[in-house]
């Protein structure tokens, strides 16, 4: 049984030859090579066969792999992407921007000569970072290519379900609600990616009706954390194209009343780049939603287009840091230097700035020196069920306050 299928792209053939024997030696890997962008899409085939990993140099005779990558989004790719590259931090930078802007899975840069340990890492830590993790750790990083008429009846079946992950404050490490993320299951039972979920919607004109859904779903979860004693908040994303639906703040407003939810309880989470497809309308949608009360977050702070003055002038309560910029920010200046600023930025707008993709105690003790006011990552907690999330929260709080010196979040 193969450890998983990889995909190898580097015009240098010599390289090629030992990048694979590297893979080989890490575990059983099904690794095919290509020795270009092009080449590269030739062997993809169908979203069946697509690979686990596409490990792509960036500096390519013919097609490169910055171009590579957005052909890669074109074709609905949901595998991890790892770039390699000699290119200088900037080329780098940009080229890992890219690869979330076009909203691949970026899992990490390597620098050329490739390291087999660092190599290694990524190639064994994927699963555990995959947004697509369950619960228990197991994920389904498959594509899949959802029909207008597997969605119809899916939405009609109740088939999407929410996972919450939980966000604190920095300073004190007190739960101040969590994140609504989409859950899909198949007719046999396995998670859908997502992101398939979400691309298949907006292309088949359904992205309203799997929105709806998932905030049904936040509400409901939000009410029962309520009966339970529970005084928080749950935030939910919404798509670009939702943001040209002029309907939806009366219809959010409605589904929060009839499950007896204050509207304040609630954030809506919208990328830069949604506010772009039309201005006028999603300023409109998003000044609706604020008056009826929803809390306003960009998020993946940094990636999108927004200037500072759209940010002045939308009624925004917060702004999330994208992981990019906070991953590795205790190592890397210019990521430090990002982060500071953000903090800066949301203390001068009166905005609560939270930190997304917080793994290690470092990053977390840079955060904390920066005045960062949120965070949420696998330092705190992997996304759960919502029926978990009270009784996290009480396990939480109690190895948090047995904690005497405050030195472990946990």
């Amino acid at each position: 049984m193969t450890t998983g299928s990889v995909l190898l792209v580097d015009d240098d053939e010599f390289l090629r030859e030992v990048t694979a024997e590297m893979i080989g030696q890490i575990g059983d890997y099904a690794v095919r090579a290509a020795a270009d962008g092009q080449e590269a899409l030739s062997l993809l085939g169908d979203r069946s066969q697509h690979p686990d990993t596409v490990l792509c140099d960036l500096d390519m005779d013919g097609m490169d792999g910055i171009e590579l990558l957005r052909h890669l989004a074109e074709r609905g790719y949901a595998g991890q992407v790892i770039l390699m590259s000699g290119a200088r931090d900037d080329v780098l930078a940009t080229a890992r921007d890219l690869a979330h802007l076009h909203g691949l899975r970026l899992a990490g840069v390597l620098r050329k000569p490739v390291d087999a340990e660092a190599l290694r890492d990524l190639l064994t830590s994927l699963t555990h970072r995959s947004p697509q993790s369950t619960s228990s750790g197991t994920v389904t990083v498959e594509p899949v290519a959802l029909r207008p008429d597997e969605l119809r009846r899916g939405l009609a079946d109740g088939r999407v379900t929410v996972h919450v992950q939980p966000k604190v404050t920095v300073s004190d490490r007190r739960v101040v609600g969590a994140e609504a993320l989409l859950r899909w299951q198949d007719d046999s039972g396995a998670l859908v990616p997502p992101s398939s979920v979400v691309a298949a919607a907006e292309r088949h004109g359904l992205v309203n009706e799997l929105t709806m859904a998932v905030f049904q779903c936040a509400v409901d979860a939000l009410a029962s954390w309520q009966r339970v004693g529970l005084d928080t908040r749950i935030s939910v994303n919404l798509s670009h194209d939702n943001l040209t639906t002029l309907a939806l703040p009366d219809a959010m407003s409605s589904v929060a009343q009839a499950g007896g939810v204050d509207a304040g309880r609630i954030t809506v989470e919208i990328s830069q780049t949604g506010l772009l497809q039309d201005l006028a309308v999603g300023m409109e949608v998003i000044g609706r939603l604020r008056l009826k009360g929803f809390g306003i977050s960009i998020d993946d702070y940094g990636m999108g287009y927004s200037t500072l003055s759209q940010l002045k002038n939308m009624p925004v309560t917060e702004i999330k840091v994208d992981r990019s910029f906070v991953e590795g920010a205790d190592v890397d200046d210019t990521l430090s230097e990002i982060l500071s600023s953000s903090a800066l930025l949301g203390r001068s707008l009166g905005l609560s700035v939270v930190a997304q993709g917080v793994e290690t105690a470092e990053v977390l003790a840079l955060l904390e020196s920066l005045g960062c006011d949120e965070m949420q990552g696998y330092l705190v907690a992997r996304p759960m069920p919502a029926d978990d999330f009270p009784e996290w929260t009480r396990r939480w709080y109690a190895a948090w306050h047995s904690d005497e010196d405050g030195s472990d979040v946990r």
